[in-house]
């Protein structure tokens, strides 16, 4: 006879539940109140040592979330450290940001790109992002260069290089190109 307050017999049952090792995310992350909850589950996944595998072309999203940073260029790994270790990939790079008005035809930036110092040039279509080795030194280069060309600069900031930069650095091409 059962007890009064339940009509029914309870029923267990247990099986067991299979804990990865690793786990694949997508990218990129969803932007809803959801990645609140996603980013503690996977803090806690970090916290027990599973291995999580992010796959993206949102390097902001992968410096801010990932511990170790992998570039496979081509199928090729070329990059497999901590964000630290494969910034200094590319030492002292830094990124130059002019604000440019009046901007070259198409092949403009070729000639820029092969000033000296200048590893990269790319146009986003209101700001110049040249990538230099030594700012110092190469800064007063590009400058001049638009200078002599009548380019209408309207701002100028430098920045140490971020995970798209060195990607760009070591592959040669923009994540868009790729």
């Amino acid at each position: 006879m059962w007890p009064s307050t339940r009509t029914v017999p309870e029923v267990g049952c247990t099986s067991p539940m299979i804990m990865p090792m690793v786990v694949v995310l997508p990218a990129p992350l969803p932007p809803s109140s959801a990645v609140t909850l996603l980013r503690a589950t996977l803090k806690e996944l970090k916290r027990q040592g599973k291995t999580l595998v992010y796959t993206t072309h949102y390097m902001e999203e992968a410096e801010r979330l990932c511990d170790r940073i992998i570039i496979i260029d081509h199928g090729k790994v070329i990059a497999n450290d901590t964000l630290a270790a494969v910034r200094r990939l590319v030492p002292s790079v830094n990124v130059i940001e002019i604000g440019v008005e009046n901007p070259g035809r198409d092949g403009w930036l070729s000639g820029l790109r092969v000033l000296e110092g200048v590893s990269a040039a790319e146009w986003d279509g209101s700001t110049l992002r040249v990538t230099v080795r030594d700012l110092l030194e190469s800064s007063p280069r590009v400058l001049v260069w638009l200078r002599e060309r009548d380019y209408a600069c309207t701002y100028l900031t430098s920045q140490r290089a971020d995970l798209e930069t060195v990607f760009l650095t070591l592959t040669g091409r923009s994540v868009r190109n790729a």
